[in-house]
């Protein structure tokens, strides 16, 4: 093979890698995920426990022998919406018991009770990032939190009965353990921290809770 030819040949093969280069620099990228995303869902949790008013009770000094009760009722109704990331937002509301007590008035008997409806925009994380396997103890758990407002209420009882109403600004976290009963239902136990930071109330609650999950797509 003569010089000439030698030189012909490589310089067309530059030429055909040279061409190559090009056309995978301006080519646009693969996406090799398929641009799939993964399964959303939405899921109702519903629960009932128990709950723990932690905050100073203020009796009027004119109450006389009085009774306390800082244990009550706490239930709540939550929807959630997952989608294909760890990361979860939704609604909450429900019902929970701050305090009751009771006493004697002017001679008079007379009881307060006093509990909150919360209404809260809720933010949840389950803490999978310490492992990666599904069946860890760490996917199951859940931190929660939620920012929004409590509308307090307060019923008197006292020669009649009078009831009142007050709005407060406030927010809950809690931390969760969820069990996976089928495809679609899971059962779960939740310790949570309520506070409305306006009326300074604070009250611990102790759930076991249903979640459904309703809707996937």
């Amino acid at each position: 093979m003569t010089m000439h030819a030698r030189t012909i040949i490589g310089l067309s093969l530059l030429a055909l890698l040279a061409g190559r280069a090009a056309r995978a620099q301006f080519s646009p990228p693969t996406d090799t995920t398929g641009g799939k995303r993964g399964t959303y869902h939405i899921v109702v949790t519903v629960g009932v426990g128990s709950s723990q008013y932690a905050s100073a009770i203020g009796i009027p000094p004119a109450w006389r022998q009085t009774e306390t009760n800082r244990l009550g009722q706490s239930v709540m109704i939550r929807a959630l919406w997952h989608p294909d990331h760890r990361f979860r937002t939704g609604l909450e509301t429900g019902l929970t018991t701050f305090y009751t007590y009771k006493g004697v008035v002017n001679g008079e008997p007379g009881s307060v009770s006093v509990s909150a409806i919360p209404i809260l925009l809720v933010y949840q994380m389950p803490l999978a990032w310490h492992s990666g396997t599904e069946r860890s103890l760490w996917r199951r758990l859940a931190a929660t939190v939620g920012f929004g407002t409590y509308l307090i209420r307060s019923e008197y009882s006292y020669k009649g009965s009078v009831n009142s109403q007050e709005l407060s600004a406030g927010w809950l976290w809690a931390l969760s353990y969820t069990q996976p009963l089928s495809n679609r239902l899971r059962l779960a136990a939740e310790v949570r921290w309520l506070n409305p930071t306006a009326t300074r109330e604070n009250a611990a609650s102790l759930q076991a809770q249903l979640l459904w999950r309703v809707l996937s797509w």
